[in-house]
């Protein structure tokens, strides 16, 4: 087939369009709402997946969280040191750990006549690291030397010195927690990860030991301090966390004397973050595709619209397919040119498709809304279009290849 003869039939299906514009621009709609639907979903999953993935990133997604809670009876037993240390142990074997425990309890804070409730959490110099989202705005973060002389000092939330302090700088100021003084060194934010146990910025933060030993009443030797929460952070290369996980889980069963083959229930929880950003992602890459898949049945019906009217135009151009025929027109040439005619109503319908979705995402954009147009979504439904127009453009183009000259001329 030469160059000529392909533009000719473009040309041939365009001057066909013009002269029914009107038919033509309905026939079209089906495929520029499938277009603009299937894109425009398939952007939307994509801008959900984006937005999952940017709260996650500011959570550390390879970190491994122990949580403790009462049991069954409502006893609630701390995980000591002595257990957190003989868990590392174990886990040795399979990787090497930075490991931050914690020890939180919700306490009455005091500032003069102002008091606040907020959680007042315990952890080592190894919190901003484990929290990347928690910054220091003022002052500053307590240090290996207070945390091992059991110093009362604070880092407190932005909303706490809001509600403690007003206006007035909080840094060197004094707040009591449990009847006990301690200094405020410095002011901190949550950041997107939403701070302490999900409290935004309403938080206090003081030395693990010194809520191990002032907060919790017992003055105990190292490995009996409590602890209520534990974080592991494995530092080997390529860490089988899903396997860490529950490696973890079988240690904590054995040290908390737990069968869990009996149907006893256990009194903690173990969190990896990262096997839940996989769930949700595939979660939203399964309902991207039902969304697409969706908006590709109104395709399906354009399709089906698109076969109908050139069906039509079939039986309307009778004559003219007799007259090429009878002219030398080869079969192949008739079915080149109802089938070029059929893919120029699904490509322009397209366009305009991809059009109007740009158009709302841009709309979407200036109401705050960040959906952008995937050019893998385009391509996806131009592609999908184009197969339409072929799929459904072949059987009314081979109807008129089969036309009988002769029969075709006398057509009325």
């Amino acid at each position: 087939m030469s160059m000529n003869t392909l533009l000719e039939n473009i040309s041939m299906a365009l001057t066909s369009l013009r002269g029914n514009t009107l038919r033509s621009l309905l026939t079209m709609m089906g495929i520029i709402i499938g277009v603009a639907a299937v894109v425009l979903l398939v952007s939307l999953g994509q801008f959900v997946q984006t937005g999952i993935r940017a709260q996650f990133a500011s959570l550390r997604v390879d970190q491994i969280s122990v949580f403790i809670f009462p049991d069954e009876s409502g006893r609630f037993r701390p995980l000591r040191m002595g257990d957190v240390r003989r868990i590392t142990e174990q886990l040795a074997p399979i990787s090497t750990f930075r490991v931050m425990p914690q020890y939180d309890e919700t306490l009455n804070i005091l500032h003069g006549s102002r008091e606040v409730s907020s959680t007042v959490s315990g952890v080592t110099t190894d919190y901003l690291f484990m929290n990347p989202s928690t910054i220091v705005r003022r002052g500053r973060f307590f240090n290996q030397e207070e945390v091992d002389s059991i110093a009362r000092v604070a880092v407190i939330g932005t909303g706490v010195a809001q509600r403690l302090f007003g206006t007035t700088d909080p840094i060197g100021q004094g707040i009591r927690l449990n009847q006990t003084s301690y200094q405020v060194i410095g002011l901190a934010s949550a950041g997107a990860a939403g701070g302490i146990s999900g409290t935004g910025d309403n938080f206090i933060l003081i030395p693990l030991t010194t809520a191990q030993t002032r907060l919790s009443g017992e003055r105990l030797v190292p490995d009996e301090r409590p602890t209520t929460s534990v974080v592991f952070q494995p530092t080997s290369p390529n860490p089988d966390l899903n396997y860490i996980t529950s490696r973890i889980t079988d240690i904590l069963r054995e040290l908390r004397g737990i069968d869990s083959f009996s149907g006893e229930l256990d009194d903690f929880f173990v969190l990896f973050l990262g096997s839940f950003l996989n769930t949700f992602t595939s979660i939203i890459n399964v309902f991207t595709i039902f969304l697409g898949v969706t908006a590709g049945i109104s395709l399906l019906v354009g399709g089906i619209g698109v076969m109908n009217i050139m069906m039509v135009t079939v039986t309307e151009r009778t004559r003219e397919v007799g007259l090429r025929k009878a002219l030398g027109a080869e079969n192949r040439d008739i079915v080149l040119q109802f089938l070029v005619e059929a893919l120029a109503i699904t490509l322009i319908g397209g366009v305009v498709g991809v059009a109007i979705a740009f158009t709302i995402t841009l709309i979407a954009a200036a109401l705050g809304f960040n959906v952008v147009i995937q050019p893998t979504s385009i391509l996806l439904a131009v592609a999908v279009s184009s197969s339409v127009g072929i799929f459904f453009g072949i059987y009314p183009a081979q109807r008129a290849a089969r036309l009988n000259p002769i029969e075709a001329l006398r057509y009325e």
